[in-house]
């Protein structure tokens, strides 16, 4: 962040390495918006598998948000999930291949990330 000088940041997108309460209070505290792909360990995994009220974007493709806090951390954070069937036989044609092959766990694949602004890329409109 101390390399980009005066240049403005208006969303950070980071892969699961970022996934770190020091690297979110940083972007926190300078206000700068971010998706963060969630790593997905054990505690995390149990509270996306309960969670129910899926929102359908189409056939095989669902969407959820929940409030997940890290025993480390100092406070929740809201994670944004997407699940995909892998049954090519419910997904659309454009929606075929399997976009997260590597979380694939009860037939659906999963892929998660923090997202601090909420209104930016998925208000709470479903």
């Amino acid at each position: 962040m101390a390399n980009l000088g005066d240049k403005t940041v208006e969303l950070l997108r980071a892969d699961s390495g970022f996934f770190d309460e020091k690297i979110l209070l940083t972007l926190e505290e300078k206000r700068i918006a971010c998706i963060i792909a969630a790593r997905l360990i054990l505690p995390l995994q149990r509270k996306i598998y309960r969670t129910t009220g899926w929102w359908a974007l189409a056939p095989g493709l669902e969407l959820t948000e929940i409030t997940y806090q890290a025993q480390s951390w100092q406070q929740s954070r809201r994670v944004v999930v997407v699940r995909q069937s892998v049954n090519p036989a419910i997904l659309e044609p454009h929606h075929g291949q399997h976009t997260f092959p590597e979380n694939e766990i009860n037939n659906f694949n999963y892929k998660h990330a923090i997202d601090n602004d909420e209104e930016f890329l998925f208000p709470k409109t479903f």
